[in-house]
């Protein structure tokens, strides 16, 4: 008898224990699924925020990539602009510098350490009124030359040739 009793408590206690086990992987699988269902919710969530984000980003990226070639299109046109200056500047400080020139004395400009020198091969070559050829000759040189200058400089075209 006891052991009809046991098989018969055996077997309540085991059907008992398997309807929890059965209950409990229920609750276990019935929260997963919930657990699962609020990450994949939270990861869309997310995954939306990121790619709003990233097209901020990508905006913004764009609004400084824009911003610096402007800068850098505005300190070159300056540069041009400042160049041409320095040329015509130069241009205008050679053309006085050739014009003083025209009225040089070498003998009395004794300032030169070589002013000496030259004074006497002037007074050589005075008689023979080199000087005047010489002069002319230096005019004739710089204005060619500042003619092939500006020649050059119009010549010149964005892109090449």
């Amino acid at each position: 008898m006891s052991n009809i009793l046991t098989n018969s408590f055996s077997n309540l206690f085991g059907t008992i224990w398997d309807g929890i086990t059965w209950l409990g992987n229920l609750l276990n699988s019935m929260i997963q699924s919930v657990i699962n269902t609020i990450v994949n919710g939270f990861q869309s969530i997310i995954d939306l925020f990121v790619g709003f984000f990233k097209i901020i980003y990508a905006i913004i990226d764009g609004l400084f990539y824009f911003i610096e070639k402007l800068v850098t299109l505005v300190v070159l046109f300056f540069q041009i602009i400042f160049n041409v200056a320095k040329l015509i500047f130069s241009f205008m400080q050679g053309m006085a510098r050739t014009m003083q020139s025209l009225f040089f004395d070498p003998i009395n400009s004794s300032n030169l350490p070589i002013g000496t020198t030259i004074g006497r091969i002037f007074n050589i070559i005075e008689p023979m009124q080199l000087n005047v050829v010489a002069t002319i000759l230096l005019f004739s040189i710089w204005v060619v030359t500042a003619i092939g200058v500006m020649s050059l400089i119009s010549s010149v075209r964005v892109g090449g040739s």
